[in-house]
């Protein structure tokens, strides 16, 4: 079952209850996107918060679309046919779009930053099902792409 907003989004209107202030405009930085400097915030306070969703989102909906991966369109065919280094081909392309992922989640802001269980989530449905010998192979595999991820940070 979907779940939807069947209503339209109330805009949010500063007053004297609900100001807007730093505090506002720091969360909803950290909401949007990974956060911004200190000046952006700090200016941000001079501004209609309503401009600046907008500008957020306007920002997200027209980036361009990244580039698949080479790997992208592969079947089973492109794979090698011996189970372990198939495995490891697999594994080596989850590190690779996971860290891609990461990558773009602080460049791109809000657009990524939805996509957040993306990797994440086939990450565990694919070790879960996955071919790989026993647990040991699978933590491999997922703490490998943490660390590949880490490493960027």
């Amino acid at each position: 079952m979907v779940h939807c907003a069947e209503t339209n989004i109330i805009p949010y209107a500063p007053s004297t209850d609900k100001p807007w202030d730093l505090r506002r405009a720091v969360h909803l930085f950290r909401r949007t996107t990974f956060g911004e400097d200190v000046l952006t915030i700090k200016n941000s306070l001079n501004q209609n918060p309503v401009s600046i969703v907008n500008a957020v989102i306007d920002n997200a909906k027209n980036l361009p679309l990244a580039a698949p991966p080479v790997w992208a369109n592969w079947t089973l065919q492109n794979y090698s046919p011996i189970p372990e280094q198939r495995d490891a081909q697999i594994a080596e392309q989850l590190i690779e779009w996971g860290t891609q992922w990461v990558i773009d989640m602080k460049k791109n802001g809000l657009r990524d930053k939805m996509s957040f269980s993306g990797p994440i989530t086939l990450l565990l449905k694919l070790t879960l099902i996955s071919a790989l010998p026993g647990c040991i192979a699978t933590m491999f595999c997922y703490r490998n792409m943490h660390w590949a991820i880490l490493k960027l940070l």
